[in-house]
């Protein structure tokens, strides 16, 4: 993954969208504190739930995840 672009990419996706990370957090079951944790980029999701925010968002993982 590349780390520097996630919390970025993962940012700018959910301004388009004009969503929080609470409303992400209520349409994937991730908690917020966690979602913040990955806009910010002191920690990087996991798999699936990089696949859950994904799906979310409405986006392929690769376009947020810079593969």
């Amino acid at each position: 993954m590349d780390t520097v672009a996630i919390p970025t990419r993962l940012e700018a996706a959910l301004a388009a969208r004009g969503l929080t990370t609470r409303d992400l957090s209520r349409s994937t079951g991730i908690r917020d504190r966690t979602l913040y944790r990955y806009v910010r980029g002191t920690r990087e999701p996991r798999a699936g739930e990089a696949l859950a925010i994904a799906r979310a968002l409405g986006v392929e993982a690769e376009e947020l995840w810079g593969r």
